[in-house]
């Protein structure tokens, strides 16, 4: 896998196109907003073979978890290259939050110095990622 030339475009278009939408399951949820950006980096789904997106209500998004094992950094770390501190986060690096303050696991992606994110009770938005904690419930991922 190899991001595609203008990807940080790509992904920058796709972050405004998502911003203040509200969280809906199996389009603006928190795999279905990553999976979105993988496809704006790479043109592809890197995590299609791992969770299908024909789900669009919350006990349809936990089966389908529960058909990979329920547990996300499972197959996150078939995909990864490695996982890196807050510190040297960087454009496109995936955010896994264990303990979310909407109070279940998350997932976003970093731009710049903020973490797009979606969660049941905000819809898509933007948090600053705060590069100094050294937290071991937030894990940051690296693909090529």
């Amino acid at each position: 896998m190899q991001r595609e030339r203008n990807w940080n475009v790509r992904l920058a278009i796709l972050v405004r196109s998502l911003i203040g939408k509200p969280f809906i399951w199996g389009e603006t949820d928190c795999v279905s907003v990553l999976r979105k950006a993988y496809v704006a980096m790479y043109d592809e789904d890197p995590i299609a073979e791992f969770v299908p997106m024909d789900y669009s209500t919350e006990e349809e998004a936990k089966e389908a978890f529960r058909a990979i094992g329920g547990d996300f950094t499972k197959w996150i770390m078939r995909i990864v290259v490695q996982e890196v501190t807050p510190m040297f986060a960087r454009d496109g690096d995936m955010v896994f939050n264990e303990d979310s303050a909407v109070g279940y696991q998350n997932v976003g992606i970093v731009l710049s110095d903020r973490i797009l994110i979606s969660d049941i009770k905000n819809g898509v938005h933007m948090l600053p990622l705060n590069r100094d904690v050294d937290d071991d419930k937030i894990h940051i991922y690296r693909l090529p």
